[in-house]
């Protein structure tokens, strides 16, 4: 008998994917995978027990590179916001990514398994973009509905069957997304952060919403303390923090959704905010991940005492922040 190499786990997951992309799920069988491979398909059963775990593995790889993949990356860019936001355009709807996601949307209508688990990672797609454009869009109908026309642009204009004159559709795609872009960007004073966390949201958010437990995440040293008893509950609630240097910040909250979102804006006792904002933004994506999103925004700083200080906070460091978070929110869940 001819030797027959062993073909690895994650190659009989790629032709799988190839297949559904050229011929939805109908197309992915053991045969045809095997045939693509130039294996006989005994090897397929070294590593599933059937298609249907085969199919399950697939769906875990596409989300796997849609979300996982597409954050590091764009997040590893070092970009602006802006950049940041046409990196994961392209790169979620890339030659590679963007025949499997069609399939799978088509898939979806079929299948009501398929169709939840489009969900998720739409909502997942959707919670970065909201993530990104809130790093200079304080208004959240403003944000949603910058965030929902660039998603449905990104995927719609693939089937736009309308001349544009003398620009191809992906550029008079390219010319919308960035008026998208553009509006009310300062790109200077706006700093933005994500990555995904393993923990639920519901314990990120704790220690987000509950003060006291801030200075364990903050990264630069800047939190000594804050009194227990001032869980964040509602748009208007003020809570006390006491900086490594001994001065006390009266935060007040400004934006706020349990489990999603939280924003305050820091000032000294009695007197009111001088403009910048700190928010956190968490997006679900299953019960034991999160993607999270930290900006710092000084847009609307007036105090020109505190402009130099507010230029020095760069990515890195709410990352630094960002980091210990993830740290201790995944040692908490253990």
């Amino acid at each position: 008998m001819p030797y027959e190499p062993r073909v690895p786990r994650i190659r009989w997951i790629e032709a799988g994917l190839e297949l559904l992309a050229a011929g939805g799920p109908g197309a992915v069988r053991v045969e045809a995978i095997a045939a693509a491979l130039g294996v006989t398909k005994g090897g397929f059963y070294g590593f599933f027990a059937n298609r249907a775990a085969l199919l399950g593995e697939m769906l875990d790889e596409w989300e796997r590179r849609s979300i996982d993949e597409v954050v590091d990356e764009v997040e590893a860019s070092a970009g602006d916001v802006r950049e940041r936001l046409r990196g994961a355009g392209l790169r979620t709807f890339s030659s590679s990514l963007l025949p499997v996601d069609l399939a799978v949307r088509a898939w979806a209508r079929q299948d009501a398994a398929i169709a939840e688990r489009l969900r998720r990672v739409d909502n997942a797609r959707m919670g970065y973009l909201r993530g990104l454009y809130g790093s200079f869009v304080s208004d959240l109908d403003e944000i949603e509905a910058r965030s929902t026309a660039s998603f449905v642009l990104a995927i719609g204009w693939h089937f736009l069957g309308a001349d544009h004159g003398n620009r191809t559709p992906g550029e008079a795609a390219g010319l919308a997304f960035d008026r998208l872009l553009l509006t009310g960007l300062d790109e200077t004073k706006v700093v933005t952060a994500s990555r995904i966390v393993d923990a639920p949201h519901e314990a990120i958010f704790e220690l987000i919403a509950d003060p006291a437990r801030q200075p364990e995440w903050d990264g630069n040293a800047n939190l000594a303390a804050a009194p227990r008893g001032q869980r964040v509950r509602t748009v208007g609630d003020v809570f006390t923090t006491v900086l490594s240097r001994g001065s006390v910040r009266q935060n007040h909250v400004v934006e706020f959704e349990e489990g999603r979102r939280m924003a305050w804006r820091p000032a000294e006792p009695g007197r009111n905010p001088p403009g910048h904002l700190w928010r956190w933004q968490l997006e679900s994506l299953s019960d034991t991940r999160t993607l999270v999103t930290h900006t710092y925004n000084w847009t609307m700083l007036t105090d020109e005492s505190r402009r130099e200080r507010a230029r020095t906070t760069d990515e890195a460091y709410l990352r630094r922040s960002l980091d210990r978070l993830a740290a201790l929110a995944s040692h908490s869940g253990s």
